[in-house]
C-alpha cells in the first residue's frame, strides 16, 4: 500500500524492517524512521547500518509525528499499535490533513475505534486487506478529504465494504469475530444486560459469510 517514489514516515518503526526493505527495493527514495523510545530506535539504527541505507533515511526520537515535519507527497505507516493509539497519533498531527498524504495503518486491537475516528474526521478509506500470520491482521490505506461519512456496525468491525478485499483470509477473520461476539452476546443475555448491538452485528456478519459462500 506504500506508493512508489514518495517519502515514507514510519511511526513506531521498532527494528525499521519496513522502511529498510522499501529502500532496498527502490520503492521509496527516503524514509523518516521514528520511535518514541531510544531502545527501539537503537535497533532501527543497527538495521540501517547492517543494510547500508544510512544515506537514505533519518532516525528520529519522536512521540508520534511531533518531532518531524510532514511534507507531502508522502506516505505514513503506523503499525503494531492499538487502534485508539493510532487515532490519537493522527489527531495530534495537523500535517496529515492533506489529500497527498496517505496513511497506511495496521491496528493490533480496536480496529473499530480507528475506523470510527477516520470516518468521523474526514479520512477516506481507500483500501483494506486482511492477512494471517499467527493471527489476523487488517491493513488500512486512507487519506484526508474532509468529508465525513458513516459506517455500519459490521463495517466498523470488519472494514468498509466497498474497498475491503474479501478473500479466504477475510472470511476466516469474520468467522473468528463472530465466535467472539456470540460468546459476548450469551454472557450479556444471561446477565440481563443490553445486547442489541451484538445481536445486530451477529446478524450482519452472518449475512456477509452467507454471501461469501455463494461466490
Amino acid at each position: 500500500m506504500i506508493r512508489d517514489g514518495v517519502t515514507l514516515y514510519d511511526i513506531g518503526s521498532d527494528h525499521a524492517y519496513l522502511p529498510v526493505s522499501l529502500l532496498l527495493d527502490g520503492k521509496i527514495p527516503f524514509a523518516y524512521i521514528c520511535d518514541v523510545a531510544r531502545g527501539p530506535l537503537s535497533k532501527a539504527e543497527e538495521t540501517v547500518k547492517a543494510f547500508g541505507v544510512g544515506g537514505k533515511c533519518r532516525l528520529c526520537l519522536s512521540d508520534g509525528m511531533k518531532c518531524v515535519d510532514v511534507i507531502p507527497p508522502c506516505d505514513i505507516s503506523i503499525a503494531g499499535m492499538g487502534g485508539e493509539l493510532i487515532a490519537s497519533i493522527i489527531d495530534a498531527c495537523p500535517g496529515v490533513r492533506d489529500p497527498d498524504v496517505h496513511l497506511v495503518l495496521q491496528p493490533m486491537t480496536r480496529g473499530e475505534e480507528l475506523r470510527g475516528y477516520l470516518c468521523e474526521n474526514g479520512f477516506e478509506i481507500l483500501h483494506e486487506n486482511t492477512v494471517f500470520e499467527g493471527k489476523y491482521y487488517t491493513v488500512i490505506s486512507c487519506r484526508y478529504t474532509g468529508e465525513k461519512y458513516k459506517l455500519s456496525l459490521s463495517e466498523l468491525l470488519l472494514g468498509r465494504m466497498d474497498v475491503r478485499t474479501e478473500n479466504e483470509c477475510f472470511y476466516a477473520m469474520a468467522k473468528n469475530k463472530l465466535d467472539v461476539l456470540a460468546a459476548i452476546y450469551d454472557g450479556k443475555k444471561r446477565g440481563g444486560a443490553d445486547c442489541s448491538n451484538e445481536e445486530k452485528l451477529i446478524y450482519e456478519i452472518n449475512e456477509i459469510l452467507e454471501n461469501g459462500e455463494k461466490r
